[in-house]
């Protein structure tokens, strides 16, 4: 609450922000129990101040994954910077679901960076065994136009019916980035999208 003050959809900042980080950040320092400590580095997320940063990335090997997921969801705001993006990296590999399916959704969707490095930890989540991971990083990689997704996003499209009752949203996102279509082809079935795939990548 503490972190959201003020903010609105028409006011989207913090209205005591420096006063809001003073706090949280105080309390990140001294807290050790996982419920608060998790809610502070939610927070300071949330307060979009990039000194919080080093604060967060300080406890990616904390023992309890819910203070790791708090550390994965947190690291999305500021999922352009380095520190944040070598924290995400590591993430992927958690061993708890969600946390690789939130710190590869930050790493892959919403950051903008790009290297061998950061798309080498995307390609490695492809035969995650969790479905959620596993979509994330196919988008991710779609994003940055590596053509090795092409097996596994091919394979997700190929499903019966209309996109297939098994292709999901975040399937026909990546396949859009793949072939750089502005728009979603409504009308298009997965079958669609995988025959417009071969013929643009010629395979």
């Amino acid at each position: 609450m503490l972190a959201q003050l003020g903010k609105t959809a028409e006011h989207p900042t913090n209205n005591f922000p420096e006063e809001s980080f003073l706090a949280v950040s105080q309390m990140l320092q001294q807290e050790i129990e996982v419920q608060p400590l998790s809610s502070a580095i939610h927070a300071l997320g949330h307060l979009d101040n990039r000194a919080g940063i080093p604060l967060i990335v300080s406890h990616q090997q904390h023992l309890d994954s819910e203070v790791r997921f708090a550390l994965a969801c947190a690291l999305g705001s500021f999922a352009n910077d380095p520190e944040a993006i070598q924290t995400l990296m590591i993430l992927t590999s958690d061993v708890d679901d969600d946390v690789r399916d939130w710190a590869v959704f930050g790493l892959g969707t919403l950051s903008d960076a790009d290297s061998p490095e950061i798309r080498n930890a995307i390609f490695a989540r492809l035969n995650d065994p969790d479905e959620n991971v596993r979509e994330e990083a196919i988008v991710g990689l779609a994003k940055r136009k590596d053509q090795r997704v092409l097996p596994a996003l091919i394979a997700a499209l190929n499903q019966p019916g209309l996109h297939g009752p098994g292709v999901t949203m975040l399937t026909i996102e990546a396949a859009d980035a793949l072939l750089e279509l502005e728009n979603e082809r409504t009308d298009w079935s997965g079958a669609d999208y995988i025959a417009a795939l071969k013929e643009r990548f010629s395979i």
